[in-house]
């Protein structure tokens, strides 16, 4: 099984925030990749950039030591992401030059074509990819893989030691999860995956993906997501799943009492999201099942465009006001997306919240919606305000004891130690 350049890039990016600086001689080129991915998604839209202030933020806050941060920042300048303004060998300025309308990944995998992964990197990206969209049987996800028995015990047994893979046995079956992508009810996923449900869990979640948020009565009821058939068993997957919260299913409760869930994937995990993001990421979730609603279960008006609705939205900020809306809204104005307006009777409008992480959300619902991944939830908002400041403020920001933070052990295969110890029995 072979990742695209795209793919490589995110999951190494996902390996250099998992690992949190540790050390793992087997990652080489996978670990540039990552740094480079991480330094990238960063940088995007910051302007110019003091190089004493990036190497500060950068060891801090994306664990690229100072010593590699050199490297990192001409494979960048070399894939025409960034601009150097050196004096000699000594790099004085950063300037970011990342395209808001491409992909990242995209042009960050190109270091590829340069230099490829060796056998254990390819071992780990293939399991990360497929450990994302569920756990698997350990003994079958090798077998589908088809990679090196070596590679692939090393990555598992790399994995688990840096807290990146899970290997479980449960039900009788030795089952791979990654709590980089599962925070919360990972063991319950464990529990279905040991069922033998696997292959029916990758089909629902990847159709939940394409259609976010549709109400999960229905799809119960009409054996369908959208306008694809279920069979009645990955129906009451579906049911399984969100009951167990595994798929986050948010509520909204009908003027007739009854509660509706909306089914959405589980949110990004902490290397795909930052912890300030999370919040931002539920409020976008909360609008995108709003909106749903609306579409697929109106009480009396339609929405018919639910884009068109959430352009309208960014644009205006605020939405007409209707008799639904009481109800509809409701728990935005909880979350503090919004507010509701009383327009008299029964007819309210709802008021965009106009703050920065609003609108973000309000892009966030668009891209849900639209069955794609919500942009730059990867970025560390303390971190990119701390590189737009001098290193004379940056370094009075991060405490000392920040700064001599004890380094990440190193993190090697039991193959690799054993090959360590033939070493230095020959010495």
């Amino acid at each position: 099984m072979t990742l695209g350049k795209k793919e490589t890039a995110e999951f190494a990016f996902d390996l250099q925030v998992g690992l949190q600086g540790a050390d793992v001689p087997e990652y080489d080129v996978a670990a540039d990749i990552g740094k480079a991915a991480v330094l990238a998604v960063n940088l995007r839209g910051l302007g110019e950039i003091e190089y004493g202030t990036l190497r500060l933020v950068a060891s801090r806050h994306f664990h690229i030591r100072s010593d590699v941060l050199d490297r990192i920042l001409r494979i960048l300048a070399d894939l025409e992401l960034i601009r150097l303004v050196s004096q000699g060998q000594t790099i004085q300025t950063v300037i970011p030059d990342v395209p808001h309308f491409e992909d990242v990944y995209e042009r960050v995998g190109g270091f590829l074509d340069e230099r490829p992964l060796n056998e254990v990197e390819l071992a780990t990206v293939a399991i990360l990819h497929r450990l994302y969209s569920a756990p698997e049987n350990k003994d079958t996800l090798r077998n589908t893989l088809g990679v090196d028995q070596a590679a692939f015990t090393a990555s598992v047994q790399i994995g688990s030691e840096a807290g990146l893979i899970t290997d479980q046995r449960a039900r009788g079956r030795d089952i791979l999860a990654s709590p980089l992508y599962f925070s919360g009810n990972l063991q319950s996923f464990i529990d279905v995956a040991a069922r033998g449900d696997t292959p029916n869990v990758h089909h629902v979640m990847k159709l939940v993906k394409q259609h976010q948020g549709m109400p999960l009565s229905t799809i119960v009821k009409d054996k369908r997501i959208s306008e694809t058939s279920i069979s009645p068993e990955q129906a009451e997957l579906v049911r399984a799943l969100a009951a167990e919260g595994i798929i986050k299913p948010p509520s909204i409760t009908r003027p007739n009492g009854a509660l509706e869930q909306f089914v959405f994937t589980p949110a990004p995990g902490k290397t795909r999201m930052s912890a300030a993001n999370r919040e931002i990421y539920e409020k976008g979730m909360a609008l995108a099942a709003a909106v749903r609603k609306g579409q697929m279960l109106p009480e009396a008006i339609r929405i018919r465009s639910p884009q068109a609705l959430l352009n309208k939205l960014a644009d205006q900020k605020w939405i007409g006001a209707n008799t639904e809306a009481a109800h509809q809204y409701r728990n935005l104005a909880v979350l503090g997306l919004g507010r509701l307006e009383h327009r008299g009777g029964g007819f309210y409008r709802f008021h965009l919240i106009d703050v920065p992480e609003n609108a973000q959300a309000v892009a966030i619902a668009q891209s849900l919606l639209a069955g794609e991944a919500p942009a730059d939830l990867e970025q560390d908002s303390q971190a990119r305000l701390l590189l737009g400041r001098d290193e004379t403020y940056v370094k009075s920001h991060l405490s000392s004891a920040n700064l001599r933070a004890t380094p990440r052990p190193t993190i090697v295969s039991q193959e690799a130690a054993r090959e360590l110890d033939a070493f230095m029995l020959q010495l």
